[in-house]
Protein backbone atom coordinates (compact mmCIF):
# COMPACT_ATOMS: atom_id res chain seq x y z
CA UNK A 1 0.00 0.00 0.00
CA UNK A 2 2.43 2.52 0.50
CA UNK A 3 4.95 1.62 -2.98
CA UNK A 4 1.37 2.79 -4.57
CA UNK A 5 0.48 6.17 -2.12
CA UNK A 6 4.55 6.78 -3.10
CA UNK A 7 3.81 6.33 -6.68
CA UNK A 8 1.06 8.38 -6.66
CA UNK A 9 2.26 11.20 -4.61
CA UNK A 10 5.60 11.59 -7.27
CA UNK A 11 3.47 10.92 -10.28
CA UNK A 12 1.43 14.09 -8.67
CA UNK A 13 4.15 16.05 -8.15
CA UNK A 14 5.71 15.60 -11.83
CA UNK A 15 2.72 16.32 -13.62
CA UNK A 16 1.78 19.31 -11.09
CA UNK A 17 5.57 20.33 -11.94
CA UNK A 18 5.16 20.29 -16.00
CA UNK A 19 1.68 22.41 -15.50
CA UNK A 20 3.14 24.72 -13.36
CA UNK A 21 5.74 25.45 -16.09
CA UNK A 22 8.80 23.96 -14.36
CA UNK A 23 12.13 23.15 -16.89
CA UNK A 24 11.07 19.60 -17.99
CA UNK A 25 14.25 19.08 -19.96
CA UNK A 26 17.23 18.42 -17.67
CA UNK A 27 19.91 21.21 -18.68
CA UNK A 28 22.85 18.73 -17.62
CA UNK A 29 21.91 16.20 -20.71
CA UNK A 30 20.41 18.58 -23.36
CA UNK A 31 23.01 21.08 -23.86
CA UNK A 32 25.35 20.55 -26.30
CA UNK A 33 28.82 22.53 -27.28
CA UNK A 34 30.06 23.44 -30.92
CA UNK A 35 32.25 20.27 -31.23
CA UNK A 36 29.10 18.05 -30.49
CA UNK A 37 26.82 20.03 -32.67
CA UNK A 38 29.44 19.51 -35.50
CA UNK A 39 29.34 15.73 -35.02
CA UNK A 40 25.40 15.61 -34.57
CA UNK A 41 25.77 16.79 -38.15
CA UNK A 42 27.51 15.05 -39.92
CA UNK A 43 25.49 12.02 -38.58
CA UNK A 44 22.67 13.53 -39.98
CA UNK A 45 20.50 14.91 -37.37
CA UNK A 46 17.94 17.38 -37.77
CA UNK A 47 18.78 20.88 -37.11
CA UNK A 48 16.43 23.24 -35.64
CA UNK A 49 16.50 26.61 -36.40
CA UNK A 50 14.00 28.45 -33.33
CA UNK A 51 15.31 32.34 -34.39
CA UNK A 52 12.48 34.55 -36.39
CA UNK A 53 11.92 33.71 -40.09
CA UNK A 54 13.60 37.09 -41.06
CA UNK A 55 16.80 36.33 -38.71
CA UNK A 56 16.83 32.30 -40.76
CA UNK A 57 17.04 34.41 -44.47
CA UNK A 58 20.24 36.06 -43.11
CA UNK A 59 21.66 33.48 -42.61
CA UNK A 60 21.33 29.77 -40.68
CA UNK A 61 23.17 26.14 -40.47
CA UNK A 62 22.75 24.30 -43.73
CA UNK A 63 20.07 22.19 -44.09
CA UNK A 64 18.32 23.51 -41.00
CA UNK A 65 14.68 24.08 -40.66
CA UNK A 66 12.70 26.84 -39.32
CA UNK A 67 10.74 27.02 -36.68
CA UNK A 68 10.49 30.19 -35.11
CA UNK A 69 9.38 29.96 -31.37
CA UNK A 70 7.26 33.04 -31.98
CA UNK A 71 5.47 31.11 -35.06
CA UNK A 72 5.01 27.83 -33.45
CA UNK A 73 1.08 27.79 -32.55
CA UNK A 74 1.41 28.36 -36.45
CA UNK A 75 3.72 25.39 -38.10
CA UNK A 76 3.91 22.67 -35.43
CA UNK A 77 1.50 20.54 -37.67
CA UNK A 78 3.57 21.02 -41.13
CA UNK A 79 6.54 19.96 -38.49
CA UNK A 80 4.75 17.09 -37.58
CA UNK A 81 3.41 16.27 -41.00
CA UNK A 82 7.30 16.10 -41.91
CA UNK A 83 8.91 14.82 -39.15
CA UNK A 84 8.33 11.78 -36.70
CA UNK A 85 8.26 12.68 -32.82
CA UNK A 86 11.37 10.29 -32.85
CA UNK A 87 13.54 12.15 -35.01
CA UNK A 88 16.98 13.39 -33.15
CA UNK A 89 16.95 16.82 -33.54
CA UNK A 90 19.22 20.04 -32.50
CA UNK A 91 17.59 23.42 -31.57
CA UNK A 92 19.84 26.48 -31.89
CA UNK A 93 19.26 30.47 -32.03
CA UNK A 94 21.64 33.29 -31.75
CA UNK A 95 23.55 31.85 -28.81
CA UNK A 96 23.76 31.86 -25.00
CA UNK A 97 21.63 35.80 -24.42
CA UNK A 98 18.82 34.38 -26.65
CA UNK A 99 16.40 32.17 -24.94
CA UNK A 100 14.69 31.16 -28.10
CA UNK A 101 15.97 27.76 -28.71
CA UNK A 102 15.16 27.01 -24.96
CA UNK A 103 11.60 27.74 -25.29
CA UNK A 104 10.96 26.29 -28.75
CA UNK A 105 12.82 22.95 -27.43
CA UNK A 106 10.42 23.02 -24.16
CA UNK A 107 7.59 23.74 -26.42
CA UNK A 108 8.37 20.80 -28.63
CA UNK A 109 9.21 18.47 -25.53
CA UNK A 110 5.58 19.16 -24.80
CA UNK A 111 3.99 18.37 -28.28
CA UNK A 112 5.64 14.81 -27.73
CA UNK A 113 8.98 15.18 -28.96
CA UNK A 114 11.79 13.53 -26.45
CA UNK A 115 15.01 13.43 -28.64
CA UNK A 116 15.85 17.21 -28.43
CA UNK A 117 19.48 18.31 -27.61
CA UNK A 118 20.28 22.33 -27.05
CA UNK A 119 23.29 23.96 -29.83
CA UNK A 120 23.96 26.61 -27.01
CA UNK A 121 26.20 28.82 -28.83
CA UNK A 122 23.87 28.69 -31.99
CA UNK A 123 24.49 30.17 -35.03
CA UNK A 124 27.01 32.70 -34.60
CA UNK A 125 29.20 30.01 -32.74
CA UNK A 126 28.66 27.85 -36.38
CA UNK A 127 28.98 30.38 -38.59
CA UNK A 128 32.69 31.59 -36.77
CA UNK A 129 33.79 27.90 -36.69
CA UNK A 130 33.77 28.39 -41.10
CA UNK A 131 31.13 25.53 -40.66
CA UNK A 132 28.01 25.05 -43.79
CA UNK A 133 25.93 27.75 -43.72
CA UNK A 134 22.91 29.20 -46.12
CA UNK A 135 20.99 32.26 -46.92
CA UNK A 136 17.84 30.38 -48.08
CA UNK A 137 14.55 30.20 -46.65
CA UNK A 138 12.44 26.52 -46.64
Amino acid sequence: MSRLLLLLMLSTAALFSVYAGAPIIDPEKRDITLTEAAHFYKEGCLFVDARASEDFADGHIRKAYSLSVNDFEKRINDFRKAYSDTINMIVYCSGRECSDSHDLAEKLYRSGYFNIRLFVDGFPAWKAAGFPVDTASN
